[in-house]
């Protein structure tokens, strides 16, 4: 049988293949022991940003079963113990990597986290490019296969817990409320019911929001006008409810896709009203599309890769031909069998979805008529206020404003 060694080497070359992957060795104290890292200072101190090794120290004082480490923008790391006659006597660590999807338009919350000259940051930009993306399954089995090298014990993925330390705030500033966690309206309860809410595509998630938002300005006393701790709750907030929307039923891709879009322009809100309106705004979107997999759940993986399609590119032009490309099908064979799977046509699908687009966001936005025709490829404002008057009995802006 093998030893602890020859498994490690092994566990580390097989993965390599795959993915290139750093592996790391701490003592018990995180002294780095063994690194592959081409830049092991600079992703050592990002490893310990952010309050995480002191997470770390505190979930292995309880416990020395593995753990994913997450940061906000879905960086992720794997920790696994070593364990020994007297405590711990070493730490592995596998990463980072992407859990998600790698938006290059994150790294800012990410380099924000160490103090960086600019030729550091440079280099840190260009290392995070290179890092793979990891599916959630992937991620489980190597922690399920680094723990079962250190110990020679298997255990399952409900052994394997997830760790998403935020940013540490002054002591001073900080006044954490004891029954956060306690109760059916302490805040643990609530977000979970939020995450339910949007695996099940349940358009009242915006009324749990409701009652969270007064317990979330209480939790941390002293920062209700600090909108870069809000920014950084609604980027965590992000991060989770992409993953319950991919659990129910989401393409991991369009998910993931969605996460970095809003991590875009939640990084350019620059007051309170607008996070908490944008906040809104992406959960009813992912609530909407998650109504909408939903729908295609029990579809063909080529009908349901051809409503995917239509729903990430409502801007362009959905010519027949080139999604009976997108999907391997003939032009005719993908009328058929959409009519067959959807019980409308293709060209009925694209309009019913659009105009589903524009009520939601006639609804949610203050966008002007004139752009959400153009943003959703009707081509002109009339052209979309006749289409919208036909379905509806209401131009858009009547819809708008009886809505309001």
């Amino acid at each position: 049988m093998l030893g602890k060694n020859e498994l490690l080497d092994a566990f580390r070359q097989l993965t390599g293949s795959c993915y290139e992957i750093w592996n790391w060795k701490y003592d018990s104290r995180f002294n780095v022991i063994e690194s592959d890292c081409t830049n092991e200072s600079l992703f050592n101190s990002l490893f310990f940003a952010n309050g995480r090794r002191e997470a770390i120290e505190e979930y292995m004082s309880e416990s020395t079963l593995p753990i994913i480490v997450t940061s906000s923008a879905q960086l992720s790391w794997i920790v696994a113990f070593e364990p020994s006659s007297v405590g711990i006597n070493a730490i592995h660590v596998k990463g980072p990597f992407f859990s998600g999807y790698n938006d290059t338009e994150s790294y800012s919350d990410i380099t924000n986290a160490i103090e960086l000259t600019s030729e550091t940051e440079e280099i840190m930009r260009s290392s995070l490019k290179k890092l793979p993306m990891l599916t959630s399954s992937s991620i489980m089995q190597f922690a399920l296969m680094l723990h079962y090298c250190l110990t020679g014990k298997p255990i399952t993925v409900d052994n394997v817990s997830s760790l998403s330390p935020v940013i540490q705030m002054e002591k001073s500033s900080v006044k954490v409320m004891i029954d956060q966690f306690e109760g059916e309206s302490g805040y643990w309860n609530i977000e979970q019911e939020l995450l339910d809410r949007v695996r099940n595509g349940d358009l009242d998630v915006v009324k749990v929001v409701n009652r969270a938002t007064p317990l979330m300005s209480g939790i941390f006393d002293g920062d209700k006008k600090n909108i870069s701790f809000y920014k950084q709750k609604i980027h965590v907030l992000l991060t989770l409810v992409s993953r319950a929307a991919a659990e129910g039923g989401m393409s991991r891709k369009l998910a993931f896709s969605l996460c970095a879009d809003y991590r875009r322009l939640l990084n350019k809100c620059s007051s309170m009203s607008q996070v908490n309106a944008l906040s809104n705004e992406l959960l009813l979107d992912y609530v909407h599309r998650v109504r909408e997999s939903k729908k295609v759940a029990s579809c063909s993986s080529q009908i349901r890769a051809c409503c995917e399609y239509i729903n990430l590119h409502l801007d362009e032009k959905l010519a027949l031909d080139f999604l009976a490309k997108e999907v391997g099908y003939s032009e005719y064979h993908l009328s058929r069998k959409f009519k067959q799977e959807m019980g409308c046509s293709i060209i009925d699908y694209i309009q019913n979805v659009r105009l589903e687009k524009a009520k939601y966001l006639l609804t949610t936005t203050n966008k002007n008529i004139e752009e959400l025709s153009l943003d959703l490829g009707f081509g002109s404002r009339s052209y979309f206020t006749s289409i919208f008057r036909k379905n509806t009995g209401e131009t858009p802006s009547e819809y708008r404003k009886k809505i309001q």
